[in-house]
């Protein structure tokens, strides 16, 4: 592993036109840009050992561990410096992540995930925080609820997908009224549970989010995760339709709560959702 030679970070092939065509979109569109470049750790570290051997080095060779890790952290803090002494001033948002949760359970015990994963992402976000002003978006799919500590130590700004149907994120009131002041939630509409279902549950599901989630700002509605073939095309319009009408700033809670009212008085799957809730 010692051996291993990482790729160039530096090589200037891997930027040529990305800040004139960061600029040309910054100066001529309305577009909010977005670094598309993700820095991650577990992601790389699967690639190179494959995911059960990683897994298994996590818990039975800590060395082998922190050295990939820090290899990794050392490449992406490389190619950062490059990729955002380009577009850093034209972007808003910064991608960044791995997928620390499972359906019921995070993926890492809590212990390391804090004593291994934290400090390393801190150090990447804290480096990315200085070479722009963007926000920083963190990418894990699964439960995040019990890791949103850790998330908000290392410095993220926006936390996505909150996956809804996942242990924890079920709750969008309780999301916002325990962190709803100290970091941003981007998605949490159902895509695995109501995208496939009638366009009045896909409705409900994108009101309750925007009922709980909106309100006072640090929400920026989304499918979610990537939208599946089982979505019709008339749910997909319901669903952003229902965001442009009852989504806008400031929001208006009494309308979106009257038309949950009116949707669950003839739909048993609204009822249930909102029950649960």
């Amino acid at each position: 592993i010692k051996a291993y030679k990482f790729p160039n970070p530096k090589d200037s092939a891997r930027f040529d036109g990305l800040e004139e065509e960061a600029r040309i979109l910054h100066d001529t569109t309305d577009y909010a840009l977005v670094g598309g470049f993700l820095p991650n750790l577990y992601y790389t570290a699967w690639v190179l050992r494959g995911m059960q051997s990683f897994t298994e080095d996590v818990m039975l060779n800590p060395d082998l561990t922190d050295y990939l890790l820090d290899k990794i952290t050392d490449y992406y803090l490389q190619i950062s410096e490059e990729y955002l002494s380009r577009i850093g001033k034209y972007i808003e948002m910064q991608w960044v992540g791995d997928d620390w949760g499972l359906q019921d359970a995070p993926f890492l015990p809590p212990r390391i995930f804090q004593e291994s994963i934290v400090p390393r992402f801190k150090k990447i976000i804290d480096f990315l925080k200085s070479k722009t002003d963007a926000k920083i978006v963190y990418h894990s799919c699964g439960i995040t609820y019990d890791l949103l500590d850790g998330f908000i130590e290392m410095g993220v700004d926006v936390i996505h997908p909150v996956q809804a149907n996942a242990k924890g994120n079920e709750n969008a009131a309780r999301l916002k009224r325990e962190y709803g002041n100290k970091i941003m939630f981007h998605g949490n509409t159902n895509n695995q549970g109501v995208f496939h279902l009638s366009r009045e549950e896909v409705m409900a599901d994108a009101l309750y989010r925007l009922r709980h989630l909106a309100p006072g700002g640090g929400y920026i509605f989304s499918s979610g995760h990537n939208i599946q073939g089982n979505m019709t095309p008339e749910n997909i319009l319901t669903l952003f339709n229902t965001a442009k009408e009852y989504g806008t700033y400031p929001i208006d809670v009494d309308r979106i709560d009257n038309k949950l009212n009116e949707l669950a008085n003839t739909n048993e799957g609204i009822r249930n959702l909102l029950l649960a809730n």
